[in-house]
């Protein structure tokens, strides 16, 4: 993870050049952020990632020879400390649940405006996490009611921790909010994991989106709400 005053670097992979230049012009407007390479393929994003070390791969999810899922999956066995932000026209449940499963930072759609993907970069970069609003609705598929709440095992501080992750802060900014050490809050989220049955950070903060979007629907929370991974029958 950058310090919080260093030069964000950044890894754009799209199959169209007119996209990632758009991208690149729209990333410029932040001296904050430097992009450091381009990419038309799985294949160039490997290469070239291995090269310059990005901070953050901003990606799309179709490409000639694979998805922006299998690029973040392999590019994170290169550069564990890569986060991947993606950027996409597509939102359909499949895709979305691919790429959660590989890990990515964040899910955008194209529409996005340039200050938000400028930020969102900027999140996913610190720790945090993005999710636009049409993808946490897509990865909401089941109505769940009448089953278990998936937070009733968790403990107050926990559900505290598991709220702040929902808002896309990183574990010092968690550790500020709530006075606790960095350290301290890390182990939080260890022990939250297990607990809901979830292997990764982003998968938090997809659950902690849903559940709230269950709320305001006037939806009980279900249990089906952690497997955000999870993809619909065909049919």
């Amino acid at each position: 993870m950058p310090a919080e005053t260093a030069v964000v670097r950044v890894l754009v992979l799209d199959e169209q050049e007119v996209v990632r230049r758009g991208v690149i012009q729209v990333l410029a407007g932040d001296a904050g952020i430097a992009v450091v390479a381009e990419a038309a393929s799985v294949d160039q994003a490997l290469v070239r990632g291995r090269a310059v070390r990005p901070d953050v791969a901003v990606m799309g999810m179709r490409l000639p020879d694979g998805t922006g899922a299998e690029a973040c999956t392999r590019l994170r066995a290169d550069v564990p400390a890569v986060r991947c932000l993606v950027l996409s026209q597509y939102a359909d449940p499949g895709t979305v649940a691919a790429a959660v499963r590989a890990g990515v930072s964040g899910y955008l759609v194209k529409h996005v405006r340039g200050p938000a993907l400028r930020a969102a970069v900027r999140r996913v970069a610190a720790g945090g996490t993005m999710f636009a609003p049409e993808v946490s609705a897509v990865l909401d598929t089941a109505d769940g009611a009448g089953r278990p709440d998936p937070l009733a095992g968790l403990t107050e501080r926990e559900r505290a921790v598991l709220q702040l992750i929902g808002d896309g802060l990183t574990n010092r900014q968690i550790g500020d909010r709530l006075g606790l050490a960095e350290k301290t809050v890390k182990n939080y989220v260890s022990n939250l994991l297990p607990k809901l049955g979830l292997q990764r950070r982003t998968q938090v903060a997809v659950l902690v989106t849903k559940l709230r979007d269950r709320r305001a629907d006037g939806i009980p929370p279900s249990t089906d709400d952690m497997t955000p991974s999870r993809t619909p029958p065909s049919g």
